[in-house]
């Protein structure tokens, strides 16, 4: 069952005698049954709100799990296609909605809000990484009482890097990236193990020969070159695009073995 719901965050800036809003859309989805449910929070990409989200969404549907997903940049008047002009505003606007998306439903019936995933694809890694640095800042100021059960890194940004200290988790998380993957290759390769703890358990799987998207079968294989931002702690890249049906399947089997795992109870 899905129900949507646009939420305002409003915001106000001063700027040339301009007050503005910013705000963002989420839509929560339910599996069949009545609750409540564990629920996976869903940020996308730096491109937008793609069919992948919404297709992982089902998924998580069809096996327990009800689903957040947000759309941090339609309603800020940037679409599918477009990447914000700044990553540290995107990156931002990520924690805020995480904040109001808390605030909205950590009352919601339909959910246990004992059992919270974050999950984000790409840029949307910004999501889960929040959660694990900020997570205290989070739940403070969202209202929120629990800790995040869970968390899902689907192939991380390059812009982590720059943006993150990679430390210990303080909660449970999968990451699956393409070996090829530059993405992987020339940040998330080295950074990955100094976020082991022995406390939480880090599942890393690494797809032999799969590139970035490689669960997104709407997209078009192809390459695009990447500038690396002035004084970045990664080169210049190649990003590459490319489905992989074979990978999409293991990494579904993958990541529903560790939701089962650490949201049995």
């Amino acid at each position: 069952m899905k129900i949507n719901l646009l939420v305002w965050c409003t915001v106000f800036i001063l700027l040339t005698g301009v007050v503005k809003a910013q705000k963002y859309s989420a839509e929560l989805s339910t599996p069949e049954g009545s609750g409540p449910f564990p629920v996976i929070i869903i940020s996308h990409g730096s491109g937008g709100l793609t069919p992948v989200q919404n297709n992982w969404s089902d998924y998580f549907n069809s096996i327990g799990y009800a689903t957040i997903t947000i759309d941090h940049y339609g309603p800020r008047g940037w679409f599918r296609g477009q990447r914000p002009p700044k990553g540290d505003d995107a990156t931002s606007w990520r924690y805020d909605d995480l904040v109001a998306v808390l605030k909205k439903f950590k009352l919601n019936k339909n959910i246990d809000p004992k059992r919270i995933v974050l999950a984000g694809w790409s840029a949307g890694a910004a999501l889960t990484m929040h959660g694990l640095e900020d997570g205290e800042n989070v739940r403070k100021e969202s209202g929120f009482e629990h800790p995040f059960k869970a968390g899902i890194l689907f192939y991380p940004y390059m812009f982590a890097c720059a943006h993150f200290d990679f430390d210990e988790i303080t909660f449970p998380v999968i990451h699956v990236h393409g070996s090829e993957d530059a993405t992987f290759v020339h940040c998330w390769e080295d950074e990955i193990g100094d976020m082991k703890s022995d406390k939480y358990e880090l599942v890393s799987k690494v797809y032999e020969g799969a590139v970035h998207l490689f669960d997104s079968s709407f997209i078009t294989e192809r390459c695009r070159r990447v500038r690396a931002k002035r004084g970045a702690p990664y080169p210049n890249y190649e990003l590459c695009y490319k489905y992989d049906e074979k990978v999409h399947k293991q990494s579904k089997a993958d990541i529903k073995a560790f939701l089962a795992k650490h949201l049995s109870n």
